[in-house]
């Protein structure tokens, strides 16, 4: 088996750290997962955050426990066990409501059951000042710390974090070696706790669109070219999902589909079942955010600091909330199909929108297809739709994506504008990768993939964390077969 399975594999086995014994004296925190794997408990933390909301994705921690797993945790600063087992009792009924499954959802943790982790931080200053820094830094101190170095805002406004998720220990010697080694460099400790980073080594620059617009009517843009398809990509990519198959890790009642397509010589590369209408799950957001803004275009809404806010919650966090504050203010979910029918039906020809996202996300109706998915990332880049530039914008703000976090072969710095999707019955993302050439010339590509299964997998977090690495290999696979035929870097 190979390390990669053998990963996926763990993953799903991957149970609960049994809580401390409560004994009703001492000081306690709520937990929700124990992995081996950092990336899985990083996975599961956006989807904890997403149902149990802003007050509580404040305080939620990556931390060590003591047999070696990462833990995901409430950090309630430590309450006595009566208020503890109240919390972690509300917090297991939403989670189990949303993700089902038998397994513990949240519990009461003694809060000295863990060591807290730590990052190493550069500097401090306002959003610009920092931004600036990020790329000087990720320069300096190589790719593997470019990879996880983000801007994340703080009380006192932003710094610039290598995101090590190490011990007090580890942190402490990166730090020393990096202000040591590094002319400029004034490497400090510091918890491993904030909110989403607002700028990482996948964010494009603000100052510049991501393309020119296209000079080609919009109409023309709603063909997509199968006629030059890379037969061996695609078969490799067949290939890699029938072996999974074989060995049980796709079962037969889930479907998948597949399409990258090469948005700088506009052709197809691979597509697989792209046709077909599947759930959407969170991925229909960005078509949420294309009817608000078809509606401000033509002046309806303005879009001011509000909107601004849910936009970036409703892409960056997947805030199902803010979704349906947009389907709402849009005037229902019939007014927000009929604008994308009537003025998009071209461009979305399999999307069925029929639904706003219910109590505990578990959103299961609403449908559309790969190449739907693809055709819009396509006007997206190319300009081709209203607000175009600030749909990207927020699709590029960093997020736990599946094409290009925690997938090795594609270098830091590789840009991404995506949208995830994630139930019980669907796994996906669909997003724009930008690498460069030898020449250092923008190579654009699409990855859409999807994973759907008839009946709710019994463990949401096991199917997400899971099905999620398939779509990491997958998007792997596809950048080393485009690398080694255009010298991608």
């Amino acid at each position: 088996m190979s390390p990669i399975r053998l990963t996926i594999l763990l993953l799903a086995l991957a149970a609960v750290r049994p809580a401390a014994a409560v004994t009703g004296d001492g000081t306690y925190d709520i937990s929700y997962l124990w992995t081996p794997y950092l990336q899985g408990a990083l996975d599961y933390g956006e989807m904890v955050a997403e149902q149990l909301g802003p007050d509580v994705e404040r305080h939620l921690q990556i931390v060590l426990g003591g047999s070696g797993n990462y833990g995901l945790i409430y950090d309630r600063g430590g309450t006595d066990a009566r208020e503890a087992r109240k919390v972690a009792n509300r917090h297991h009924r939403i989670l189990r409501d949303a993700f089902g499954g038998r397994d513990l959802l949240a519990d009461v943790l003694d809060d000295d059951g863990f060591e807290r982790l730590h990052h190493v931080q550069y500097a401090t200053g306002d959003l610009e000042t920092c931004r600036q820094r990020h790329a000087e830094l990720g320069e300096l101190l190589g790719d593997a710390v470019a990879r996880a170095l983000v801007v994340q805002q703080t009380q006192a406004g932003h710094a610039v974090l290598y995101q090590l998720y190490g011990t007090a220990a580890q942190a402490r010697d990166v730090a020393a070696e990096h202000t040591a080694k590094h002319d400029g460099v004034e490497a400090v400790v510091v918890d491993a706790s904030g909110g989403a980073p607002v700028w990482d080594s996948s964010s494009a620059s603000p100052s510049a669109p991501a393309t020119p617009p296209d000079p080609a009517a919009v109409d023309e843009s709603l063909v997509l070219r199968f006629d030059q398809m890379d037969q061996a990509l695609r078969d490799k990519v067949n290939d890699h999902i029938q072996a999974l198959r074989g060995r049980g890790e796709i079962p037969s009642d889930e479907s998948t589909a597949w399409l990258v397509y090469d948005l700088a010589a506009d052709r197809t590369l691979v597509a697989i079942n792209s046709e077909q209408p599947m759930q959407c799950a969170s991925m229909v957001k960005p078509f949420v955010a294309l009817a608000f803004f078809h509606e401000v275009e033509r002046g309806r809404f303005i879009y001011g600091d509000r909107s601004r806010t849910n936009l970036e919650a409703m892409l960056q966090r997947s805030s199902n909330e803010a979704t349906n504050w947009f389907i709402d203010t849009i005037g229902g979910v019939d007014r927000t199909r009929r604008i994308l029918q009537d003025s998009y039906g071209e461009l979305l020809p399999h999307l069925q929108l029929v639904e706003k996202i219910p109590p505990g996300g578990g959103t299961y109706r609403n449908r559309a297809s790969a190449e739907d998915y693809t055709r819009f990332l396509r006007a997206l880049w190319r300009d081709e739709l209203p607000h175009a530039a600030e749909i990207r914008r927020a699709m590029n703000l960093p997020n736990q994506d599946r094409i290009y976090r925690g997938v090795p072969p594609i270098p830091a710095g590789t840009a991404v504008y995506d949208k995830t999707g994630t139930t019980a019955r669907l796994v996906g993302d669909m997003g724009i990768l930008v690498a460069r050439d030898g020449d250092g010339k923008s190579a654009p590509y699409v990855v859409v993939g999807i994973i759907e299964k008839k009946r709710r997998h019994p463990s949401l977090r096991t199917f997400a964390r899971s099905r999620g690495d398939v779509i990491r290999e997958v998007s792997g696979l596809v950048y080393e077969e485009l690398s080694a035929e255009r010298n991608l870097r």
